[in-house]
């Protein structure tokens, strides 16, 4: 088969191949006609929680009068563009954990049931135990804008579609944004009739057939980093976890590196500190970080930074120096680089060490000079 040419080098990347061919062989069992599918939609409504108590949610039947366009929409962006990515190679599929770039990536969360977030026990609840598009239909409520339900509370929707002859089903879960939510309490809709507006006096609803979350099985695919992050906790797992390494940074090197500002910078409510807090996350869960945290100590970080003038210079350390800072974001990132890519026990070892993710090679401890490179980039090692 020809491969795009944007084909990712996938054995260079965090790619999971046993995932990809099972997402593959399902979506393609279901790249069918229409007329060969079932698809049950599901509203899931937000009700606000009140003085300080959490929010709720509740999922109500969508009767639709004729859904033959959204099932085609849904095959087409996400059963047919899901294979076409997976067979030309543009797409990863990572765990989750792995934290791999949001660009051209599928992230799937094994034992979904045991993540722990009430949103998604909520759904997995659902999906797992009461079962969407079942035969449990007739004891789940229909929504009725006209008199019950307010169409500014739909928080999301829940598609499943399945196959006619056969049990397997595919459950995909949809963020509303208010923007799709159109209620005439706070908007005037204006329908075009030749050269005439006329006033549309009925709320509506965009529903474009796109994914944020798929459930296969036990297993959750994330479309949607952002989605999952923002409203399935992942974020505050980030976090933690961004912090849990500072905190093992400052433990190890106490006494001589001041990491203060890392943890302002994870703190802040802002995007830089929530990319900042994914890079530390990620450069935990590496098996560099761990051993680098457990064998490297203050002397070691003192003699390489006196044989190293680079990376004194980026820390602005000088020999002799009782302290230093890692302050600019510049200094953070090197630091990170450090610890996490193999860089400090390469350097006292004298054992190259080729950096996965740049490829960077990192020179003997011996060596005054900066590093060599295996990139075209003329940029130094860390």
């Amino acid at each position: 088969m020809m491969m795009s040419d944007d084909a990712l080098d996938l054995d260079a990347l965090e790619h999971n191949e046993e995932k990809a061919q099972e997402l593959l062989e399902l979506y393609k069992h279901f790249d069918c006609d229409i007329n060969d599918v079932t698809l049950h939609t599901y509203f899931n409504f937000k009700n606000k929680g009140k003085a300080g108590a959490k929010d709720s949610f509740s999922y109500k039947i969508a009767i639709l009068k004729n859904d033959s366009e959204l099932k085609q929409s849904i095959i087409d962006n996400v059963i047919k563009k899901t294979i076409s990515d997976l067979e030309n190679r543009v797409v990863i599929v990572s765990d989750v954990n792995t934290l791999s770039d949001r660009t051209n990536t599928i992230s799937f969360l094994n034992d979904a049931e045991q993540y722990d977030n009430e949103q998604m026990k909520f759904l997995t609840g659902i999906v797992f135990d009461a079962g969407f598009g079942g035969d449990g239909n007739e004891n789940i409520p229909i929504v009725d804008f006209d008199s019950v339900d307010l169409i500014s509370k739909v928080d999301s929707i829940i598609f499943v579609l399945s196959k006619n002859n056969d049990d397997n089903c595919i459950t995909i879960y949809k963020k509303q944004y208010p923007v799709q939510n159109l209620s005439r309490k706070k908007n005037n809709f204006y329908g075009f009739s030749k050269k005439e507006l006329s006033r549309v006096d009925q709320d509506m609803i965009s529903i474009d057939g796109k994914a944020s979350l798929v459930f296969a099985g036990d297993t959750v695919f994330i479309y949607d980093q952002n989605v999952f992050e923002r409203f399935f906790g992942y974020k505050a797992w980030i976090k933690n976890a961004a912090t849990d390494f500072v905190n093992n940074m400052s433990t190890r090197f106490k006494g001589f590196v001041d990491l203060s500002k890392f943890i302002e910078r994870v703190n802040k409510d802002s995007h830089d500190a929530d990319a900042f807090s994914r890079k530390l996350a990620k450069a935990y869960a590496r098996s560099e970080t761990k051993q680098t945290l457990q064998t490297i100590t203050n002397e070691h970080l003192k003699s390489v930074l006196d044989e190293n003038g680079y990376l004194a210079g980026v820390l602005k350390y000088k020999k002799g120096d009782a302290t230093i800072c890692i302050a600019s974001h510049n200094q953070q990132d090197t630091f990170i680089a450090m610890v996490s890519e193999g860089v400090l026990r390469s350097l006292i070892t004298g054992i190259d060490y080729l950096s996965l993710g740049s490829k960077r090679k990192i020179s003997s401890a011996a060596s005054n000079t900066t590093t060599s490179t295996t990139s075209d980039s003329s940029s130094a090692a860390v």
